[in-house]
């Protein structure tokens, strides 16, 4: 586009690839902590890549009730911590500080529900306000069907968007996941699509 924001040019195929491995632990009934370490490839489709490690960290909280009423998981985490490194320009990973909670409701042998919220501030590329609400229906560990929204105050209506998503596990050990965001028509996530393949160990 030219700086009035025209379009001069065929339409651009930005590419992100992230690839994580993660490990969590409980400590005891209640607590547990978790650390993830994410490497990322980002080619904006214009001119110049970006390549980025970061690490998340975590701790939860579980507060248990009657097993037919499940539990409720309260988590602190710091993410998106570490550096980026681009051919052009100056990148700084995001830096977030967040608080969630989860709750997880059987429903007889075969259903699953999770509801989760979100809420954490931005603070070091742009600071920021940030919330997310989601919630996954599981049929048998097998089938899994999710839907959620995210917020940011940071340039609200082309970076707030909802989310709709299936997976299915496979060999109860491989995962198979897809997302679609719904965003605004001005968003750069419009259109956008993702595909996961994990690996539970």
């Amino acid at each position: 586009m030219d700086p009035s924001g025209n379009f001069i040019g065929d339409r651009v195929k930005p590419k992100y690839l992230s690839v994580q491995a993660g490990y969590a632990r409980r400590l005891s009934s209640a607590w547990g902590v978790s650390a993830v370490l994410d490497y990322a490839y980002w080619n904006p489709g214009i001119t110049g890549t970006a390549h980025a490690i970061g690490i998340d960290l975590g701790v939860t909280y579980r507060l248990f009730w009657k097993p037919e009423n499940g539990y409720l998981d309260i988590a602190l985490k710091a993410a998106g911590w570490g550096v980026a490194i681009a051919d052009e320009g100056d990148y700084k990973l995001p830096g977030l500080l967040a608080v969630g909670a989860l709750w997880h409701k059987p429903f007889g042998e075969n259903h699953r529900l999770n509801l989760e919220a979100e809420a954490g501030y931005r603070c070091m590329d742009e600071s920021a306000l940030r919330a997310a609400v989601g919630c996954e229906y599981s049929y048998r560990d097998f089938l899994f069907v999710r839907c959620g929204y995210s917020y940011t105050d940071l340039y609200s209506s082309l970076n707030s968007y909802g989310t709709v998503g299936a997976g299915v596990r496979v060999l109860s050990r491989v995962q198979l996941d897809f997302s679609y965001l719904l965003a605004k028509g001005e968003s750069p996530f419009k259109d956008t699509y993702a595909i996961g393949f994990c690996v539970l160990f």
